[in-house]
């Protein structure tokens, strides 16, 4: 009984895992096509500013970021009002 009590919770996980949506897909793919998108290297070159220094910044709810799989991308816009803003 243990046996099949455990085949049972096996198949119904992995059925719920098989529904989602695969991790590639976005619900908006169609704002990446209107908007300019920067990746950590490009922003810590454009804000001066180390590798941890934007982690932190992503920790501390600094600036607005997207993380596709285990990439995180940036809106230009959103980086250059933040560099704006803290050299006032």
């Amino acid at each position: 009984m243990e046996s099949n009590t455990h085949d049972n919770h096996f198949s119904d996980r992995a059925r719920k895992i098989s529904d989602k949506p695969p991790c590639n897909t976005l619900p908006n793919e169609d704002a990446f096509d209107l908007e300019e998108w920067w990746n950590n290297c490009e922003v810590c070159e454009f804000l001066e500013i180390s590798f941890r220094t934007l982690q932190r910044y992503r920790g501390k709810n600094i600036i607005p970021y997207i993380r596709v799989r285990d990439k995180y991308y940036y809106r230009s816009e959103d980086v250059k009002l933040l560099k704006n803003n803290n050299l006032k």
